[in-house]
């Protein structure tokens, strides 16, 4: 039998995001550490909407998932029907990431287009999600979701270096 939370997570991507296709990276066992390091009074299944939601909508930085879909597809900002669209077709394709506690570790492993500094939002206040798309390639997105307050999100775009695939 599958776990609750797993099931869960199935089900807001596929029947209320309307996301089937898109990959899953959740390391349940990760969820747990991290809701047992710094608790929050939310279900993880709202963390995961909230950082949907701000991947598919917010603009707030200029390297937003919505302004780098608005150039890749010629479509002028003001087009949010359009951009919604394109980005949900595109994840589709792609994936969410849950970075573990520790993504000091994770970036002295891995060659990602982001360092620790990078990370403008304190990671013990904040789930991070990654976002990666094949529409967008040369693109990784971060999702910072405030533990506390779920509503207090914020996703940038960091590009690729040359020859670096994550």
């Amino acid at each position: 039998m599958e776990n609750p939370l797993a099931e869960q997570l199935i089900n807001l991507t596929t029947d209320i995001w309307e996301l089937p296709d898109m990959t899953r990276v959740i390391d349940l066992e990760e969820v747990q550490r991290q809701q047992e390091r710094h608790p929050s009074p939310f279900h993880f299944t709202e963390i995961v909407s909230e950082a949907i939601n701000s991947f598919l909508y917010q603009m707030e930085s200029s390297e937003s998932p919505r302004d780098m879909m608005a150039l890749h597809k010629g479509l002028l900002l003001e087009e949010k029907e359009a951009i919604t669209a394109a980005l949900k077709e595109a994840i589709q394709q792609g994936a969410i990431y849950l970075f573990p506690y520790d993504v000091a570790a994770v970036l002295e492993q891995h060659q990602l287009p982001f360092t620790v500094d990078d990370l403008m939002r304190n990671v013990e206040e904040n789930w991070l999600f990654g976002f990666i798309m094949p529409a967008l390639p040369d693109w990784y997105f971060l999702t910072f979701v405030h533990r506390l307050e779920p509503n207090d999100t914020y996703t940038t775009g960091f590009k690729k270096r040359p020859n670096e695939n994550v």
